[in-house]
């Protein structure tokens, strides 16, 4: 086995020890066998290593590692900033021991539930467990105080732990695509929360205590069998992006005028007919999608929407469409 001491790299070869090495790799590495790395420093932005096996990892520091294949690998002690497990062969999370992770990506993973080792990183601020099997989060979750980002869409979850509350730092929470079929009171306490996606769950209702979120300025609730919104829905002035595509709405929720700062809007696949003049108290539109309603006018409010750079009216009856060439020339329409 070679052995290399406190030397500055740009390659790695297997069957090696390195001690308090500094690396600087530019390439992905494809294979990675029989390794001993103590107090080593990856100094590159990012290191990918295809197949690692029968190697040891003690004390190092990654700013981000993404490994494809794991066999007989243990990560023990040091710091990764970025750790990338997503679609890993041979998946063996526990052999990685008191490691400093800041953001960890176990997508795709073919995971039942999720790894207890993880509730054992204080320092996690990301986490990605989407398009697993999971169907619960265990109360372990509040260990993870400093979670900024938790992602679990395409699971099995029907409903979420009581202790999520806890998680007073969270400010994007996606959920696509899982089970539940009431909107979970435990992420009206979440009020540092900026992004929320919930599609794909038939939810059908919007509690009124969704005026919590003041914080919220991306809120994606497409396909969740909604009919109408709360109006309390207007105390959310942070409010950017709206998507309520591919639900049952029969005309535009009328708390929608109120949120003044929006620049995006999807409504598209509903059952709307109506296009009220209101559409032109959003002023600051930047997108507004439309397409597959019923709507068979377009009002001459739409002229004061001079900020629109994409309007999508496609799958209408629209007679009236002219207008909107003349008055708003830097927009790219679909009709």
């Amino acid at each position: 086995m070679n052995t290399f001491n406190k030397k500055v790299l740009e390659e790695v070869e297997s069957d090696s020890k390195y001690s308090g090495c500094t690396f600087y790799i530019e390439t992905p590495i494809v294979e990675l066998a029989n390794c001993y790395f103590d107090n080593c420093s990856f100094r590159s932005k990012s290191i990918e290593i295809e197949r690692v096996k029968q190697t040891s990892f003690l004390n190092c520091n990654f700013s981000h590692l993404r490994i494809n294949s794991m066999e007989d690998c243990k990560i023990v002690g040091g710091a990764i900033d970025f750790l990338d497990l997503s679609s890993s062969k041979n998946l063996t999370f526990e052999t990685i021991h008191n490691v400093a992770i800041t953001q960890l990506n176990l997508d795709n993973n073919k995971l039942k539930a999720i790894p207890p080792q993880i509730f054992s990183i204080p320092s996690l601020r990301f986490l990605s467990l989407s398009t697993n099997f999971i169907n619960e989060i265990p109360q372990q979750i509040e260990r993870l105080s400093r979670l900024e980002c938790l992602r679990l869409s395409e699971n099995n979850i029907h409903e979420l732990p009581k202790n999520l509350t806890t998680l007073r730092q969270m400010k994007e929470l996606r959920l696509c695509m899982n089970s539940l079929r009431i909107f979970p009171e435990e992420i009206l306490q979440l009020h540092n929360l900026s992004h929320l996606s919930m599609w794909g769950n038939p939810i059908k209702k919007i509690p009124q205590a969704i005026s919590n979120l003041k914080n919220i300025s991306e809120l994606c609730l497409w396909k969740t069998e909604l009919e109408d919104l709360p109006q309390e829905i207007v105390q959310l002035q942070k409010l950017c992006n709206l998507n309520l595509s591919e639900n049952k709405m029969k005309e535009i929720p009328s708390a929608i005028w109120s949120l003044s700062g929006l620049t995006t809007l999807d409504l598209s696949h509903n059952f709307i007919d109506v296009l009220p003049e209101e559409i032109s108290h959003l002023r600051n539109l930047f997108e507004l999608n439309l397409a597959f309603n019923y709507i068979g006018e377009v009002p001459m409010g739409m002229m004061e929407l001079s900020n629109l750079a994409y309007l999508d009216l496609c799958g209408n009856k629209i007679q009236n469409s002219e207008f909107l060439y003349h008055y708003l020339p830097n927009c790219n329409i679909e009709i």
